[in-house]
């Protein structure tokens, strides 16, 4: 099955460069672009989610207005699958995973640090489809990583002022 698999994502021209990602693999990448269907049917990323539900939204009444959400209003399987492979690519050094450490940072839970990285994922997939680039995680001397550390940093005090307040 993965032999087959892997000679039908040998005819698409950009799988094998999305494959390129750290945290991205064989089964994610077929998983995905079954979902979405061909790339080149998108011109831009907030095609891809829009249709994925990924949009956010917010009721309007009166004065009152409602914290932003995601619409839920697309496939939810596009949604699940980028949801697992997001939580593979922020394991690695990369602007999802400042997104996510950032979201951390200002206690939002895991889940919803996920969904926010998910669309720095989308651009990074993106870029990579539409160039005939693969990949290329950021250079040692490249500001990304510093700001990642802090973040981490940051996160890990404030886990253990946490534990010690429990």
């Amino acid at each position: 099955l993965r032999r087959e698999l892997r000679k039908l994502m040998r005819q698409i021209d950009y799988a094998q460069r999305i494959m390129t990602l750290p945290g991205i693999g064989l089964i994610s990448t077929a998983r995905f672009l079954g979902n979405l269907g061909d790339l080149n049917n998108f011109q831009k990323v907030d095609q891809i989610i829009d249709l994925s539900g990924l949009d956010l939204v917010s009721s309007e009444s009166g004065k009152f207005q409602s914290q932003k959400k995601i619409s839920h209003r697309g496939k939810a399987a596009l949604r699940c699958i980028l949801y697992q492979m997001t939580c593979h690519f922020v394991r690695f050094p990369n602007t999802a995973r400042r997104k996510f450490l950032s979201c951390r940072v200002h206690n939002k839970l895991y889940r919803q640090a996920i969904v926010a990285a998910i669309p720095h994922l989308l651009r990074t997939i993106f870029a990579v489809a539409k160039s005939d680039q693969i990949y290329q995680p950021p250079h040692t001397n490249d500001p990304i990583l510093n700001e990642i550390k802090t973040l981490q940093a940051l996160l890990i005090k404030q886990q253990k002022r946490i534990k010690k307040a429990a």
